[in-house]
């Protein structure tokens, strides 16, 4: 269903006086009922999405929807196959979920029938996206097939993790067979460097330099994303393919492991999202000024003292920190982000200064959309604090995740509307997609009773993720919560108990 929304979108925008990119849809005999009217606005897209959910859902007999899909025309199917071959990230993971090892999805469509195949095969973008885990011989044959599909033109979307010890089958040994397997893909890799779009690289050994130490920068040049976790005893290595991968103009997105700062020969004025793994308040205040288009920034660990004085970031849309041992005000004192929209801290230590958040929305004046505080070592009172303060300048939040241990009814009643029904008064009235790790509560039904009463007001959850500590209780949260999924007032449900 989302991919044929969002196929048909893009030849219907949201104006109706697009008209010159609309796309007919052919007329079916079968519950389906396609209109043989040209979509010249989203009222009617949404009106034939209605009439397909039958078949997306697996309502209609089996018969009819084979039948019906085989009435979609090939210009449609061109725009649906290369969504379902883009990796989706799951909001809802369990601990035990292993990443695949390789993405079959193109493979799969052009399986599925004569015409499927010839038109799968005939869309090389579908093939141009390899992402690889612990190759053995199978799969490198299917990078080879996918390189073959993907053309000569094509750019390239390259990922390769050799190992993962979740892939050890009975403790027998097959780190060998993962290294010379990922040695031949990065040899056919190599000699597509040309294509390359994005590089992603998580090796544990030998990495085969004296290829790569042919590769020229004009060779490079249509490199947007470079990700290397490469071994720490190559360092003179990892240097040079670093500095010749910033060479690429057209690099826009770097994640930097197993560095202790950014790299010298990084291009900071034309980056937009950066991934590092440790920085000093220090270092923060001379890499901001100089990459001004920064747009995604993650830390993984963030040291230092306060910084002097206050630093704008003009067009900031997503940071996520993780303080180590650090008040979250230093940092918040520190920054000004105007277009901030999505903020995810991992405190480490009690804060000292609950206005803080609350002073830095107001400074910024940014319409923040999604909160992310995961506290673990914070006392709850500190944190309620925190958003009861911060609450005014978060009219707009849409989505919020608290990980705290434990979650009590304190920090429920901060997102309990009033008891009288009133509309007014609402904490975060836009609020749709919560989560809350680590709720043990005494009562059991007050997970429940909020999201019923939000959803009285007019400030429903469309999202809830919820895991209980103690890995035991509050069974009647989880008959109301779904109770409300199976009405469809919760739209995507999580529950889980953890011990």
């Amino acid at each position: 269903m989302e991919y044929i929304y969002n196929a048909l979108s893009r030849h219907v925008g949201n104006s109706p006086t697009q008209a010159g990119t609309t796309l007919n849809l052919l007329t079916s005999e079968y519950p389906l009922n396609f209109a043989t009217r040209p979509l010249t606005n989203r009222g009617l897209l949404e009106e034939h999405m209605d009439a397909t959910s039958d078949i997306i859902h697996g309502t209609l007999p089996t018969e009819h929807a084979q039948a019906c899909i085989q009435v979609l025309p090939s210009e449609l199917l061109r725009e649906i196959f290369p969504l379902c071959v883009t990796p989706k990230v799951e909001r809802f993971l369990p601990p035990t979920h292993i990443p695949p090892r390789f993405n079959t999805t193109a493979l799969a469509i052009s399986h599925t029938c004569a015409a499927w195949r010839t038109l799968a095969i005939s869309l090389p973008h579908m093939w141009s996206t390899i992402t690889v885990c612990c190759p053995d011989v199978r799969i490198t044959q299917l990078v080879k097939l996918y390189l073959q599909r993907s053309g000569d033109t094509i750019p390239l979307d390259l990922s390769l993790t050799e190992s993962n010890h979740r892939y050890m089958n009975g403790g027998e040994n097959l780190s060998e067979l993962w290294y010379k397997s990922s040695m031949r893909i990065l040899y056919w890799w190599r000699n597509q460097v040309h294509r390359w779009r994005s590089i992603e690289l998580h090796l544990d050994r030998l990495f085969p330099w004296k290829q790569f130490m042919e590769i020229t920068p004009d060779q490079i040049s249509q490199v947007e994303t470079a990700i290397l976790a490469l071994p720490l005893w190559a360092n003179d290595e990892v240097d040079w393919f670093w500095d010749l991968l910033h060479k690429s103009p057209k690099l826009c997105e770097t994640r930097w492991f197993c560095l202790p700062t950014f790299p010298a020969s990084a291009p900071l004025g034309q980056l937009t999202k950066v991934h590092i793994q440790t920085m000093s308040m220090f270092q923060l205040s001379s890499f901001f000024p100089a990459a001004p288009l920064l747009r995604d920034l993650q830390i993984d660990e963030l040291r230092g003292s306060a910084a002097r004085g206050v630093v704008k970031v003009p067009f900031l849309e997503r940071l996520k920190v993780n303080l180590a041992h650090l008040d979250y005000a230093i940092l918040m004192d520190y920054l000004c982000t105007p277009q901030l929209q999505h903020l995810d801290l991992v405190l480490q230590v009690d804060t000292q200064d609950e206005t803080a958040l609350g002073s830095f929305l107001f400074r910024s004046q940014c319409n923040l959309r999604r909160l992310h505080l995961r506290a673990l070592n914070s006392e709850e009172e500190s944190i309620v604090r925190l958003l009861r303060l911060a609450s005014p300048l978060l009219m707009d939040l849409v989505g919020c995740t608290i990980h705290l241990m434990p979650i009590t009814e304190r920090i429920f009643n901060e997102l309990m509307p009033p008891i009288d029904g009133s509309q007014i008064g609402v904490p975060f009235p836009s609020l749709d997609d919560l989560g809350l790790i680590g709720c043990r509560m005494g009562e059991d039904g007050l997970i429940g009773k909020m999201v019923s009463r939000r959803a009285d007001v007019g400030a429903a959850l469309s999202v809830c993720e919820i895991q209980v500590s103690g890995g035991q209780g509050h069974h009647r949260d989880e008959q109301v919560l779904q109770g409300l999924k199976g009405s469809g007032q919760l739209r995507e449900l999580y529950f889980s108990r953890r011990g």
